[in-house]
């Protein structure tokens, strides 16, 4: 099963528990990665263009040289990487709209 090989790998990580319980599609893991999920800290499991790209390679949406690649234009482009990250993150609030 993907969804519990992507939460073997993601071990440790905050957002491995949106892989704990795969909703079967990847939009609908990407959301329940989303509201509830930021738990008593505050802080979003996917709070950087780097957690997304790991999310995405966990999640088997990208490859691991898709990832490298994802990760080697982010290091060159900041701005833009967290400009990627902020509308996924816009994004996926929009499943909780209701």
């Amino acid at each position: 099963m993907a969804g519990s090989t992507a939460f073997q790998r993601t071990k440790g990580k905050p957002y491995a528990e949106t892989f704990r319980c795969p909703g079967g599609a990847l939009c609908l893991d990407f959301c329940n990665s989303g509201e509830g999920t930021r738990r008593a800290s505050g802080t979003d499991w996917i709070a950087s263009f780097a957690d997304l790209v790991d999310w995405l390679e966990a999640a088997q949406a990208v490859t691991g040289s898709q990832a490298a690649r994802l990760r080697e234009a982010g290091a060159g482009s900041p701005r833009a990487a967290t400009q990627v990250w902020s509308r996924a993150i816009k994004f996926r609030k929009l499943c909780f709209v209701s």
